[in-house]
């Protein structure tokens, strides 16, 4: 657990180093009524049937200072790191099956610079990008992530395990693509999408 609840904290100070607000989010724990050789866990809000496992926010506002960061996450049982868009990150949610072929395009382009991208519990993607302007269009069905409804980030444990940046693995160190070229490559992979579909 001591590895474990390291990594949250580095984590958590390494976003807020790099201006990116965090949220403690409830951690997950060890499940007492596991039976088999294999750890379970489960939301530590205490509803064995939780629907948002480990993400519920334990703060009213998102946190920017590493002295708050110290405070929160330098315990026993440290929070998850939940984040959102800001000032300078924007972070998308895209649908399953789109965040595939999206991934699949991008691939294809070999961009010079990769998108931090994860998977979610739930099968959906996340993607990172550099901040957008008012107005801005994202790609159908694409969802800018909101302080009101963050998501988890790595390396926090969530119900399908411990997530990690599955592109630009250093990330919030690593730089940051800009919205439109992610946006045009889901936009193409909207389009694939259908093409199958029909």
């Amino acid at each position: 657990m001591f590895k474990r609840s390291s990594r949250l904290l580095a984590a958590a100070q390494a976003y807020v180093d790099h201006g990116i607000a965090v949220m403690p989010g409830s951690p997950m724990v060890p499940d007492p009524e596991t039976t088999s050789w294999r750890t379970s866990w489960r939301c530590s809000c205490g509803d064995r049937w939780c629907a948002s496992p480990g993400m519920h926010p334990l703060t009213p506002a998102p946190i920017d200072t590493p002295s708050e960061v110290e405070a929160l996450w330098r315990v026993p049982v440290p929070p998850n790191v939940l984040i959102a868009s800001g000032a300078v990150v924007a972070v998308w949610r895209v649908p399953q099956t789109l965040g595939a072929y999206g991934m699949r395009r991008l691939e294809q382009q070999r961009p010079s610079v990769w998108p931090p991208v994860m998977r979610t519990p739930g099968g959906g993607w996340v993607f990172c990008t550099t901040p957008v302007g008012p107005g801005f269009t994202p790609a159908p069905d694409v969802e800018l992530v909101t302080p009101d409804a963050p998501v988890l980030a790595p390396p926090s444990r969530g119900a399908g395990g411990v997530h990690r940046w599955l592109w630009s693995r250093t990330f919030p160190a690593a730089p940051l693509t800009s919205a439109e070229p992610v946006m045009a490559a889901l936009t193409a992979a909207r389009s694939d999408q259908l093409a199958v579909g029909s």
